[in-house]
C-alpha cells in the first residue's frame, strides 16, 4: 500500500494525478511508479480511458479513495461517451476499466477507433487555467475538459488552448506520466478563429457532459425520436418519420461550412448515401462519436442541456384519442368512439393530415394541427360514408320523400354528394329492380314509347315535362334503353356562336386580371405564386380561362404581363423570408433564408444571387 497519493483537483485527469505522484515520490524509474500504482510494470499510461482501476484502489492509502465509480465519472473521459452509448455497453466499459484485462480493447469497443474522429495527438492546456491553478493550488495540472476531440477552447476563459509537446500516445515509452506545466506550448493555428462560435458551443457542450456524469444513456432510440421531433419543426422530416436527407445534408453543410467540418474530421459527402449524418438520423444500428451528436444537436437549434433534460415531446397534431365520429346518421354522432387513426403529410404544405376510421364505416380526413378544442369536430374530406349513412340516405329519400336539400342538411353534406350517392345506390339496385319489378319496367317502357308516338314533334325536355315519373324511373333504372329511345337533339340553327358575347367578356376579364394578380401578390401570409390557375380561382373563372383562352386575346395579354416566372417567384419568397427573419431577430444566413423561403434544391441562379445580395448588405 502506498504511503500517500495526491488529492485530485477539480476537472483533473487521473493521468495528471499519477504524474504528480511520480514527481513527488522521487522514483527514478517510471516502471517503479507503475508498480506502485497499478501493481504491474507492464501497465500503460492512458490519458482518457485508463484500466486497472481496482488495482489502483487497493494500492492507495486507507481513506484516500474507496469508490472507483466516482473516479471514472470525475477523472476520466467516459462521461463524454456514455450518454451516447447503449447502457449495456457502458456497463461493459466500466467493468473493463476496473479490471486488468481488455485495456487495449476499450477504445475499440467504445467505437472511437471506427468513428474517424481522432483523439488529440498532444496534451492541451489553457494558459490562464495554468496560471490560476498554480496560484490556487501551488501547481498546475492537466484538465480533463481540455483533452476532448473538437474542444479547442477553454470553456471558462474562452481562449484558445495550447498544445504541449507531450504526446497522448507515446510510441517510445508508453509507461511515462508527464506532469504539467510544459513550457513549450504553442497556440492552435489562427484559421480556427473564424469558427470561434462553433468551437465555443462544442466546448461548452463537452464541459456540461463532463460536469454531469450522472447523465445516463437514454438509449439510441431516444436520440432517433428526439432528432425526428426537431427535424419536423424544421420541416425536414414527415410525421411518419421519413427524413428529407438531401435537404438535411445541404442545410447542415451550409450551417457549418465544409472547411470547419474538415478541421474537426466530420466531413460530409452530400452525394454519398453512406455518410455519418445519414446514419445518425436513421434507425439506430451503431453508435456515433459524441462530437458528431453535439454538432447535430446545435444545428437543430437546441443546447446540450435542454436536449438531455427535457423529454421527447409526443407528436400529436390531433390530440389524444379516441376521436369523435362525424357521421350525422349514426347514433354515436360527435361521440369519441374512433380509435383507428393514421397520420400522413400533405406533400405541398407539409402539414399533417389525419385519417379517422370509425366502426360504423364512416371514414374522414382533415388537415391539422388542431389549435382549438373545437377543431376535432371539423371534418375535411369524406373518404367513405359506410352502410349506416347509406341506410339513412335511403330512408330519407324513399320513405320520408324529403327533398335533396333537406337530405343534405340532415346528413351534413353537400347536395351534389346526395345526388352522387343516390345515383350509385340506384345503379347497385338496378338488377334487383329489374327482377322484382319487371312488370313495372315493361309498363313504363310502353308508356314512354306511346308518349313519343303521340308527340313526334316534341323535343327531349318537352317529353320529360309530359311524362316526368316515367322519365325519372327509366333514368335511374334503365338509362341505356332510355337514351336509345329519346328523340335526337335539336340543332340551334342560326344561333351558334352568338349566344356568348366573347369581345365583351374578354374586355371584362382583362380589366379584372390586374387587380386579382395584385391581391394575390400582396396577400398576407406565405407568398403565393401568381399563375393562371391562381388568378382563375380568385376570379371564379378558372375553367373559362383554361378552355377558352384562344377566344380571349385581351385577357391572355393581361395574363402574360402579370404571371410570375419561377425565378421571379423565388426572389419574392427570399425577400419575404428576409423580412420574417429580421422580424424574429434571427441572423441572415444562407441556410436560414433557404429554409424560411421553402426553396428546394436546384432553384434558379438569380435566386442565389439575390440571397448573396441580402447577406452582403448586412
Amino acid at each position: 500500500m502506498l504511503a500517500f497519493f495526491p488529492a485530485l483537483y477539480p476537472d483533473e485527469m487521473l493521468y495528471s494525478a499519477c504524474a504528480r505522484y511520480h514527481r513527488r515520490s522521487g522514483n527514478l524509474s517510471i516502471k517503479a511508479t507503475m508498480k506502485d500504482l497499478f501493481g504491474s510494470t507492464t501497465a500503460s499510461a492512458v490519458v482518457d480511458l485508463p484500466n486497472r482501476l481496482d488495482c489502483l484502489r487497493r494500492q492507495l492509502p486507507a481513506g484516500t479513495l474507496t469508490i472507483v465509480d466516482r473516479l471514472i465519472k470525475e477523472n476520466t473521459l467516459l462521461p463524454l461517451y456514455s450518454p451516447f452509448l447503449p447502457r449495456h455497453r457502458v456497463d461493459k466499459m466500466i467493468a473493463w476499466m476496473k479490471g486488468s484485462t481488455h485495456g487495449g480493447g476499450i477504445h475499440m469497443a467504445m467505437g472511437v477507433m471506427a468513428s474517424g474522429v481522432p483523439a488529440p495527438r498532444y496534451l492541451r492546456f489553457c494558459p490562464e487555467c495554468l496560471a490560476a491553478d498554480e496560484s490556487r493550488y501551488g501547481e498546475p495540472y492537466w484538465h480533463r475538459s481540455h483533452q476532448a476531440a473538437g474542444a479547442l477552447l477553454c470553456h471558462k476563459h474562452e481562449v484558445w488552448l495550447c498544445e504541449s509537446d507531450v504526446p497522448t500516445a507515446a510510441p517510445q515509452n508508453k509507461h511515462a506520466f508527464v506532469a504539467a506545466p510544459v513550457p513549450n506550448g504553442k497556440y492552435l493555428p489562427q484559421p480556427y478563429e473564424r469558427y470561434f462560435l462553433h468551437y465555443r458551443e462544442i466546448t461548452r457542450s463537452v464541459a456540461w457532459l463532463l460536469s454531469h456524469p450522472e447523465t445516463e444513456s437514454p438509449g439510441l432510440f431516444f436520440f432517433r425520436k428526439k432528432y425526428l421531433h426537431h427535424l419536423r419543426q424544421m420541416d425536414l422530416a414527415s410525421y411518419s418519420g421519413r427524413v428529407a436527407q438531401r435537404e438535411l445534408l445541404e442545410g447542415f453543410v451550409a450551417y457549418y461550412g465544409n472547411c470547419f467540418l474538415e478541421q474537426i474530421h466530420c466531413r460530409i459527402d452530400i452525394d454519398s448515401q453512406c455518410n455519418w449524418l445519414n446514419s445518425i438520423v436513421r434507425k439506430p444500428r451503431k453508435a456515433s462519436h459524441p462530437l458528431r451528436h453535439i454538432l447535430l444537436i446545435h444545428f437543430l437549434g437546441t443546447g446540450i442541456e435542454e436536449f438531455f433534460c427535457t423529454g421527447i415531446p409526443e407528436s400529436r397534431p390531433f390530440g389524444r384519442g379516441p376521436w369523435p365520429c362525424l357521421n350525422s346518421a349514426a347514433s354515436h354522432y360527435r361521440q369519441a368512439v374512433v380509435s383507428r387513426f393514421v397520420i400522413t403529410r400533405n406533400c405541398e404544405t407539409g402539414e399533417p393530415v389525419g385519417h379517422f376510421y370509425c366502426s360504423c364505416g364512416f371514414n374522414y380526413a382533415r388537415t391539422g394541427p388542431d389549435r382549438e378544442r373545437s377543431d376535432k369536430f371539423r371534418r375535411g374530406k369524406i373518404l367513405e360514408v359506410g352502410p349506416v349513412w347509406e341506410a339513412e340516405l335511403i330512408r330519407l329519400a324513399e320513405k320520408e320523400k324529403r327533398s335533396l336539400r333537406a337530405i343534405a342538411r340532415v346528413l351534413g353534406v353537400d347536395v351534389h354528394t346526395v345526388i352522387r350517392h343516390l345515383a350509385q345506390l340506384a345503379d347497385c339496385r338496378q338488377e334487383e329492380n329489374f327482377v322484382e319489378d319487371g312488370k313495372s319496367l315493361i309498363e313504363r317502357r310502353t308508356r314512354w314509347l306511346a308518349l313519343i308516338a303521340k308527340h313526334p314533334q316534341k323535343g327531349r325536355n318537352e317529353l320529360r315535362a309530359l311524362g316526368p315519373a316515367d322519365y325519372c324511373w327509366l333514368y335511374r333504372n334503365d338509362r341505356e334503353w332510355l337514351f336509345e329511345n329519346l328523340p335526337p337533339v335539336k340543332s340551334r340553327k342560326g344561333s351558334a356562336g352568338c349566344r356568348v358575347d366573347w369581345p365583351g367578356r374578354d374586355r371584362e376579364l382583362a380589366a379584372r386580371i390586374g387587380p386579382a394578380a395584385h391581391a394575390i401578390r400582396y396577400a398576407p401570409g406565405r407568398p403565393v405564386r401568381v399563375t393562371l390557375s391562381a388568378i382563375g380561382k380568385k376570379l371564379g373563372t378558372l375553367a373559362l380561362l383554361q378552355r377558352n383562352i384562344d377566344k380571349l386575346p385581351a385577357a391572355r395579354a393581361s395574363l402574360e404581363g402579370v404571371i410570375e416566372t419561377k425565378a421571379a417567384f423565388g426572389i419574392r419568397r427570399v425577400r419575404a423570408a428576409e423580412r420574417e427573419l429580421l422580424r424574429r431577430g434571427e441572423s441572415l444566413e444562407t441556410w436560414r433564408i433557404v429554409r424560411e423561403a421553402h426553396l428546394r434544391p436546384g432553384y434558379p441562379a438569380s435566386v442565389a444571387v439575390e440571397i448573396e445580395r441580402i447577406i452582403s448588405c448586412i
